[in-house]
């Protein structure tokens, strides 16, 4: 399997902007080695933090992508790691979708899968709690996911096992899409895994 090339970027708002690490690494390689089927012509990554998967994208696809992120602190960093890396993208402040417009052939999404309480205390709880078994979030996503994907559009979603993969596979299913794990790393906390649907 081919590894996606982690980009340039500089540390910022430390502790209010999630760092990439192992799941922004599985969810960039996800998309290097099951690229979508079609060329796309717009893609998104929500919850962009400093932009790493839109900038695989950006590179892979020869497009600007669209970053979007509940934290204006993590736009910020994501326009950084655009500019050190000589890329154009387009970052609009937004909760999900609430913010954007149009369909999109390509969405990649890490969410906030933490089991925990959704009362955040600061800007960095915003990346990572979840809610009941991490499912607040993610199923808002997937409850407004049909609606923002073009015919035949590719979405890769990170998920841990506490979020029940198996469930969320079978409500994209019911949902119209096409949806497999095509990734999984086991860390020393938790499992990962990368979930890859196509809109039928």
């Amino acid at each position: 399997m081919k590894q996606a090339s982690l980009p340039l970027f500089e540390i910022q708002n430390y502790n209010e902007v999630y760092v990439p690490d192992e799941d922004t690494f599985l969810l960039m390689d996800s998309i290097l080695n099951f690229p979508p089927s079609i060329q796309p012509t717009r893609c998104i990554e929500i919850g962009c933090g400093y932009g790493c998967v839109a900038i695989q994208m950006a590179k892979q696809f020869q497009i600007i992508p669209y970053c979007t992120d509940i934290n204006p602190l993590a736009l910020q960093n994501a326009q950084n790691t655009f500019i050190v890396n000589n890329l154009q993208g387009e970052f609009i402040q937004s909760d999900l979708f609430q913010n954007v417009d149009g369909k999109f052939d390509i969405i990649a999404f890490n969410p906030p899968y933490v089991p925990g309480d959704l009362q955040c205390d600061n800007l960095l709880d915003l990346a990572l709690c979840g809610g009941a078994h991490g499912r607040d979030v993610i199923d808002r996503f997937l409850q407004e996911l049909p609606a923002r994907c073009s015919p035949g559009a590719t979405v890769y979603m990170v998920a841990i096992e506490a979020n029940a993969p198996d469930q969320l596979l079978a409500v994209l299913a019911t949902r119209g899409f096409t949806a497999a794990v095509v990734l999984r790393k086991r860390l020393q906390s938790e499992a990962l895994v990368v979930i890859r649907a196509v809109r039928e």
